[in-house]
């Protein structure tokens, strides 16, 4: 192949790459919108008491700058509001991963969690042996 051949190729194939990065981005700030719209209606709504006082506590808050979802979820935020909506949260995705085992198991399926539980096991481990090393200097 001659240098305008593989001239002709590597221009192809970077404009496929210019072609799928904008594919990408586009998608990207598309699932960004979609994602603030979501935020905001979720906002909006709690604001006005509909998803319990809890998250119209919650929602003052983040409103007033005091905290924020991060703070909520990750315990940083020990307000009773934070606490019961940490609560109501755990219990839900119990209750939703309950009914994905339930299901799987009714449909002859692996546990959907299996290979999860298997990956943050062995990293568990694998931070355990680096630990372990550290500990040896």
């Amino acid at each position: 192949m001659s240098n305008e051949g593989y001239i002709a190729r590597f221009e192809e194939l970077f404009r496929s790459f210019d072609n799928l990065s904008q594919a990408i981005n586009k998608q990207r700030e598309q699932n960004q919108r979609d994602n603030a719209e979501h935020r905001q209606r979720r906002a909006e709504a709690a604001r006005r008491g509909e998803l319990g006082e809890d998250w119209k506590t919650i929602q003052e808050r983040i409103d007033n700058g005091e905290t924020t979802l991060e703070d909520v979820f990750s315990g940083k935020d020990t307000s009773e509001a934070a606490e019961t909506i940490r609560k109501t949260a755990q219990q839900n995705v119990t209750k939703v991963m309950q009914q994905a085992r339930q299901e799987a198991e009714e449909n002859d399926e692996e546990d959907p969690f299996a290979a999860f539980q298997e990956k943050l096991s062995a990293l568990s481990k694998a931070t355990e042996e680096r630990v372990r090393h550290f500990q040896g200097f």
